[in-house]
């Protein structure tokens, strides 16, 4: 769990160093706001999806890579779309743990709640939670899912000590949050019938013998592929997260011997993922996915083949 989901991690953690240094501290609402009865409502699009906001946030507004974030009064609004061909929404929803305790890990956090719930796109991460970003506690009410192989995050944010509750406006966006009409229909057909094949698929698998191994290397192999779906991983560092999350030694090295990972793509795919998040020399780039557990051969394959 200490490793898993860096990008999308990453990506919230925008919200505070990018956002929160423009949010003012007026108050012009006491105790639960309720903006969304009180205030003319706007439809959002944010790619393949839709959902409505008060058409005040849009009076303050700024940008910073994919990330659009909107200003009223001490609560920041911020929302993503990412394109993320390595991820399923099955997988991600199943990782919630490690995805919120990669949130608060950095930032002094504590979680509030944190709970699956089901959208018209599917399953999605609801999550609250307590942080510290410029020494100043906050709360931040997010969901986050995977639609059409892009990675959403909605979230709203405002410092502890306001004496405005946003809860149940947050309540309110997730209600609106639909597929748009353009693509609903096709959409959802499509993802029913694959849905449908991999769970044949995976019948087929579940009845095959299995009497050559044992179940820790099953379910090792399991998490280990399950992990590769959805972030990049060194050898190393694979089988340290699979001992992180207790398998044993042998059973994290069977994992990683029998996953089918191509570790020099591996290695490009993590160096896609820092040069996006942030500008890296070629020595430094290296060095951190060496950093990261790759062996220099594999480091300056996955320098080479983005660019440098």
């Amino acid at each position: 769990m200490k490793k898993i989901l860096k990008i999308i991690m990453a990506l919230m953690c925008c919200i505070a160093l990018v956002g929160c240094g423009e949010v003012s501290t007026q108050n012009k609402f006491k105790n639960v706001s309720n903006l969304y009865e009180t205030e003319e409502l706007s439809i959002e699009n944010l790619g393949d999806i839709e959902f409505q906001i008060p058409k005040i946030f849009k009076d303050d507004t700024s940008e910073n890579r994919e990330w659009i974030y909107y200003y009223y009064n001490d609560l920041l609004f911020a929302e993503s779309c990412k394109e993320e061909n390595n991820f399923t929404n099955e997988s991600f929803s199943g990782n919630s743990d490690s995805y919120i305790n990669g949130m608060i890990q950095n930032n002094d956090g504590k979680i509030l709640n944190v709970e699956i719930i089901e959208l018209e796109i599917g399953k999605a991460i609801k999550s609250s939670i307590e942080e510290t970003v410029n020494e100043k506690r906050y709360i931040l009410h997010s969901i986050a899912f995977i639609y059409n192989k892009n990675i959403y995050n909605i979230g709203f944010m405002n410092e502890k000590t306001s004496n405005v509750d946003y809860s149940k406006d947050f309540e309110k966006l997730i209600q609106t949050i639909t597929i748009k009409d353009d693509y609903a229909n096709e959409k959802i057909e499509i993802e029913t019938e694959t849905v449908e094949v991999k769970t044949e698929e995976e019948k087929t698998k579940e009845n095959k013998p299995t009497s050559s191994t044992t179940i820790g290397q099953r379910n090792a192999l399991r998490s280990a592929k399950n992990y590769l779906s959805m972030m990049a991983f060194s050898y190393s560092g694979l089988v340290e997260q699979l001992e992180f999350e207790q398998y044993s030694h042998d059973d994290a090295v069977y994992a990683a011997d029998n996953c089918g990972a191509d570790w020099n793509k591996q290695a490009a795919k993590s160096a896609k993922n820092y040069l996006e998040m942030m500008p890296f020399s070629r020595e430094e780039l290296i060095s951190q996915l060496e950093f990261e557990g790759f062996s220099h051969e594999e480091a300056v394959y996955g320098a080479e083949a983005n660019g440098y």
